[in-house]
This record gives C-alpha cells, structure tokens and sequence, in this order.
C-alpha cells in the first residue's frame, strides 16, 4: 500500500515489484581530525563504479579491435571473500558464467587452466578496516588494520 501510494496508484495495479532500500544519509567527514570519510554505500559502489569505468576506458581504445581478451566486471550482492551464499564471491556463480562463456566460444576444456592463469583478479573494497573493539569478529589471516 505504501508503495502504490507514492505511486499515486491502486494496489492492485501493482502486478510485482522488487524493493531495494538502502541508507540515504549524505556522507560526512568523522574522526577528531575529520580524517574519516563516512559515508554509507560508498564501498560496493565506488569499486563497481572504478572497475567499470576501467574497462570502459580499456575497450574504447583501439587497442581492443586486436584484443584476444575477455574483458569481465564482476560485482557480487555477498562479495566478502569467503561467502558461500548463491550469489556470494565464493559461490559457483563465477566459476559456471566463465565455463559456459568459454564453452560458447568453443573454448577446449583442457586450455581453460592456461586462459585462467594469464588472467588476473582484482578484489576491491574500499570502506572496511578492524575495528579494535570487535576484532574477533575479524578473520585472522584478512585484518585491515588501518594506519599501518
């Protein structure tokens, strides 16, 4: 009902519908120094943002009309290294879209470990660090520990 009133509809003129609600405070300086940024949804974005405007910036050169590569941008809903979830970095999800995009290009199964290992991964997050008052929470081996 909520959402067929800012609508200016009926409720049942709404056939589906996926709701996304995310954080609309503006950003702000922090810290006793303002040497913070904090600012809410800047870190899954600016990364996708930054990868996607690489590659654009990479395909409108000339030099892809020579290019043998497949050029990919990745973004994931549940991108902590680790997630298992269905849609999670760890997930089949990658894994399976590249297979079957090699397959379609008529790719040998036997040359997809030589096409994955002249490849490269770049993991990017740019807003998390330890904080030192929940640092269990942290896996040992991936501490962000800023300042450092």
């Amino acid at each position: 009902e909520r959402v067929a009133k800012e609508l200016g509809c009926s409720p049942n003129d709404i056939v589906d519908l996926d709701l996304c609600l995310m954080d609309a405070q503006p950003a702000c300086l922090a810290g006793i120094y303002r040497e913070f940024v904090s600012a809410p949804r800047i870190d899954n974005n600016l990364s996708t943002w930054a990868a996607v405007q690489g590659l654009c910036e990479y395909v409108s050169e000339i030099v892809i009309d020579d290019s043998q590569d497949i050029c990919i941008v990745a973004s994931f809903d549940n991108e902590e290294c680790g997630s298992q979830s269905a849609c999670g970095a760890l997930s089949a999800t990658l894994p399976c879209w590249l297979d079957n995009l090699l397959r379609a290009l008529g790719v040998a199964p036997l040359a997809y470990p030589v096409i994955y290992a002249r490849s490269f991964l770049l993991s990017a997050d740019c807003a998390h660090g330890l904080h030192p008052n929940y640092a269990v929470k942290h896996q040992q081996e991936h501490r962000t520990e800023l300042h450092k």
